[in-house]
């Protein structure tokens, strides 16, 4: 049986590693710490035209979707009489911060497994940071600290309770009123209760109201007869001290402005590559995912029908992205930080006994060291893109060991 092969390989190989894993995990959020401060002082002074510009829209031109973030960035910015730069980097590395702390504060709690220390190697996760930087300090920042405090409530309860459903379905609509990108995950709020409380899947429940709210919030975004006003929001986010070439190349001069636009537009870029890359975006990610589920002693006993329930609402709810925007990679990163985040909440928690050491066989070693090491090797052999490559194939065999390579020679 699979699930039993897979956790003998862990037995096997915790054995000897477990004891590191948590320092590696630690090593590896201070990594990305520097590395994502580095990176949102070079986008924020350099007044990047994404990350800045996205953040900056406002309802200067009229009552018009993102415009929330700008509007009370730069009131407060006005208030404490700060620099709407300074307010920015303020801003974006105390959300990575908070999110870095927060994971390692709870994996500490936790007995790390080979199959979660495969999720923390794939490219997919948060090393995409790394690979590509340019998604540091986006809005889905957001989106994992609120699933974060979610999952922490979920922890400390036996059921989903209708206060804490309309205290986050509050949070979601302000969320997607920074962002519309929320009412595509919002729905894993709902879903993960269904595993997490092992109930039917088809069973409603209060955290319904949070995928609803966030809906309905777009809903109301879209009969707002606004047009977005590129000049108006340039204006005012120029009048703020930001560079003129925050509105230029960037979010506030993209051609699509609507759904049917935007469709249009990626068709121009697709190629004969382009299905092929989207199927190996969206099936490898998963794999370590797959691995520990079936590792996993409060996941195993699920039925597969409610784990294939969960998955296919989730790719179905997140579908739309891929027909209307190019950056692929990026919704496949949020989808693998939201899964992951979700999977600390199954691990088993720290106790503190004597391990007993089990003798193994020459073959079960060779297959306990060895798996494991064909797997970290292959996690470590590729990566994946946000957007922006030829024919939108955002798949590339270039990962961990290819950048050493690269600095190396």
């Amino acid at each position: 049986m699979l699930s039993n092969s897979l956790v003998s390989i862990s037995k096997i190989f915790d054995q000897k590693f477990d004891k590191f894993y948590l320092p590696l995990i630690g090593v590896f959020l201070i990594l990305l710490f520097i590395n994502s401060i580095y990176y949102i002082h070079f986008f924020v002074y350099s007044s990047n035209e994404w990350l800045v510009a996205d953040w900056l829209i406002n309802y200067s031109g009229g009552f018009v979707r993102r415009g929330l973030s700008g509007e009370l960035i730069l009131l407060i910015s006005n208030f404490f009489n700060i620099a709407a730069q300074d307010s920015l980097f303020f801003l974006f590395s105390s959300l990575q911060l908070f999110f870095f702390i927060f994971i390692f504060i709870l994996l500490r709690q936790k007995q790390i497994t080979f199959w979660f220390f495969l999720i923390f190697a794939s490219p997919s996760f948060l090393s995409f940071y790394i690979f590509d930087p340019s998604i540091i300090a986006r809005k889905e920042i957001l989106i994992y600290l609120t699933y974060l405090a979610w999952m922490i409530t979920l922890s400390r309860h036996s059921k989903v309770t209708f206060n804490t459903s309309i205290i986050f379905s509050i949070l979601g609509i302000f969320i997607t009123l920074l962002h519309e990108i929320f009412v595509f995950y919002s729905v894993i709020f709902y879903l993960i209760t269904i595993i997490y409380f092992k109930e039917k899947s088809l069973k409603l429940n209060y955290s319904i109201f949070i995928p609803l709210s966030s809906a309905a919030t777009v809903i109301l975004i879209m009969l707002v007869p606004t047009g977005f006003n590129s000049l108006a929001i340039c204006s005012r986010i120029i009048e703020a001290g930001i560079e003129p070439s925050v509105c230029e190349g960037g979010i506030l001069s993209w051609p699509a402005r609507g759904v049917i636009e935007g469709f249009i537009h990626n068709l121009t870029i697709y190629n004969f590559w382009t299905p092929f890359g989207l199927v190996l975006i969206l099936f490898l990610p998963i794999i370590p995912f797959f691995l520990f589920s079936y590792s996993n002693h409060l996941l195993i006993n699920q039925p597969s029908n409610r784990l294939l329930f969960f998955l296919a609402i989730q790719l179905i709810s997140m579908s739309p992205l891929f027909l209307v925007a190019t950056d692929w990679g990026r919704w496949v990163n949020i989808q693998s930080i939201l899964l992951g985040i979700s999977m600390i909440f199954f691990l088993m928690p720290k106790i503190s006994t004597n391990k007993i050491h089990i003798k193994n066989n020459p073959n079960q070693q060779l297959i306990g060291f060895g798996v494991p090491i064909i797997l970290l090797i292959f996690m470590s052999s590729w990566n994946l893109r946000h957007c922006c490559r030829d024919g939108n194939f955002l798949f590339e065999f270039n990962g961990l060991i290819g950048s050493l390579a690269s600095l190396i020679l």
